[in-house]
């Protein structure tokens, strides 16, 4: 191969890596959508909480939230709170769910996973994932 083959190939790799990181996006937003819709329907239905619906533990719901929004989103921890119940997490092992999401953030944000900033109008901790730039590291 010559050297402007290894210029092409690259550039292609980075565009479909750039396409699979978008679609990447979509997939989490459809996932966490279905994950309510179901823990919905069972409540309604009167059936048992399925498998589908339960998420590991609440780190994972947490960043199945950020994952879901659209990028450079920046959420309260009570707007995690909210789409936490409307995914249909159980938090009846939490006595309270707004002060176990604060330790998960702080953790993740100790972690370098998600970055905090002050809400422009309440003056509030706000918190967004930080994306790994792929692209970037090209």
């Amino acid at each position: 191969m010559t050297e402007k083959s290894y210029k092409n190939a690259r550039e292609t790799a980075a565009k479909e890596l750039e396409k699979l990181i978008q679609q990447q996006q979509v997939t989490e937003q459809r996932i966490l959508h279905l994950r309510q819709m179901i823990a919905s329907l069972d409540a309604l239905s009167g059936i048992a909480r399925s498998k589908v619906t339960k998420l590991p533990g609440l780190k994972d719901a947490v960043l199945s939230v950020f994952k879901a929004a659209p990028p450079d989103t920046f959420l309260s921890a009570r707007d995690i709170r909210q789409a936490l119940i409307e995914m249909g997490f159980d938090a009846g092992g939490y006595s309270s769910l707004l002060a176990s999401i604060y330790i998960v953030l702080r953790r993740l944000k100790d972690k370098g996973e998600i970055e905090q900033r002050l809400s422009e109008k309440k003056g509030s901790p706000v918190f967004r994932q930080k994306f790994r730039d792929y692209l970037a590291e090209l």
